[in-house]
């Protein structure tokens, strides 16, 4: 089901859906104890096998664009999803990720959309991948070690299993899978217009274009083994041209948010 952004509604399909700008969102119900529902794909994707957007560890407390009653799931709330499941590494049109299907027969898949780490260790500092073919996904609980965040990780070398790990919440880029919880809101939610970033690519060429208050865009656009192609800044949105086919990482500066975004052209 399609709703506008001033809908507010109560449901209880095991699925539901909505559209917020370019991205679809649906809601999955794992049957889980504690009530709550798990998004079906992660923030910033419009499919449930897009790696979306990947987000430092201090955003991760701020979930605004999607409304009420979402949130970044805590430890606990990925160990619930762990022992209410079954997990098995699967393929999705040509994507590798965790597959967690509960009872019910209804499923989320986590892609293994890697990791982003700041790489200052050269010449020049770059937005570098990380542990290439896994999955990591931040959780919103802190660990023991300062500045640190838990997350949930998964590799096809370690087969059917989830684990939890750290990393720093201020040098690391790592996906978001987000939750929503009735409860907390008494609705099923709304949505308030948020900031966006649109992308198309064509063969050669990537153009962004930015909505919302912000208007001023710093950019950046890195090949994924860091090469540095372009940057600047921008009122809106920029087309970049003349790209080699592969794949880049866009980085997205505004008043609000700062974002990195995996382009393949």
């Amino acid at each position: 089901m399609k709703i506008q952004f001033s809908l507010i509604i109560i449901l209880l399909n095991s699925v539901l859906s909505f559209s917020q700008n370019a991205q679809e969102i649906d809601l999955v119900d794992l049957g889980l104890p504690s009530g709550v529902q798990w998004m079906a794909q992660n923030l910033g994707a419009n499919k449930i096998n897009d790696f979306g957007d990947y987000y430092l560890g201090k955003d991760t407390q701020d979930l605004t664009d999607l409304g009420e009653g979402f949130s970044i799931p805590s430890k606990a709330q990925f160990q619930e999803l762990i022992d209410n499941t079954v997990q098995r590494w699967r393929e999705i049109e040509g994507v590798e990720g965790m597959a967690f299907t509960a009872p019910n027969g209804n499923f989320i898949f986590l892609p293994a959309a890697a990791q982003l780490w700041w790489n200052d260790e050269g010449n020049s500092a770059f937005w570098d991948t990380n542990n290439k073919g896994s999955g990591a996904y931040w959780t919103s609980t802190p660990s023991e070690s300062t500045n640190y965040i838990y997350f949930l990780e998964f590799n096809e070398e370690d087969g059917n299993r989830a684990f939890f790990g750290d990393r720093k919440k201020s040098t690391n880029r790592l996906s978001i899978r987000p939750i929503f919880d009735k409860k907390s809101t008494g609705v099923f939610f709304s949505l308030s217009q948020p900031e966006t970033i649109k992308i198309k690519t064509t063969k050669n060429s990537v153009f962004f274009e930015l909505s919302g208050e912000s208007q001023i865009v710093n950019y950046s656009l890195f090949r994924i083994s860091g090469e540095a192609i372009i940057s600047g800044k921008t009122i809106k949105g920029k087309r970049i041209d003349n790209l080699d086919k592969g794949v880049y990482i866009l980085n997205v500066v505004t008043s609000l948010k700062s974002r990195s975004l995996k382009i393949i052209i």
